[in-house]
């Protein structure tokens, strides 16, 4: 069965996300100018007893990146010591 697709828009920019996508986004959004750990973003979006890798994190990063284009580049950048640095600097409703 497919996941539910959620619509969102960033600088005006339509998105049609899956349900991981969107908990994702949303997460980075709440916590703008924040540097968040791989666990800590798998923790809350994927939740505390998931069986997933840090590589997920990124890999759905990457995903949103294909969805969103230039404007996720925006949104955060990799921090030196291994978290990401969320900046969400654009207008985002999801």
């Amino acid at each position: 069965m497919p996941e539910k697709a959620y619509d969102g828009f960033v600088d005006d920019h339509p998105l049609n996300l899956t349900n991981k996508e969107y908990e994702l986004l949303k997460y980075f959004v709440c916590n703008k100018e924040q540097i968040l750990t791989r666990g800590q973003i798998l923790d809350r979006v994927w939740g505390i007893d998931a069986d997933a890798a840090d590589s997920v994190v990124d890999l759905y990063v990457h995903y949103l990146r294909k969805i969103s284009g230039s404007w996720m580049r925006q949104l955060y950048q990799n921090d030196s010591r291994g978290g990401i640095h969320v900046k969400a600097r654009v207008n985002t409703y999801v």
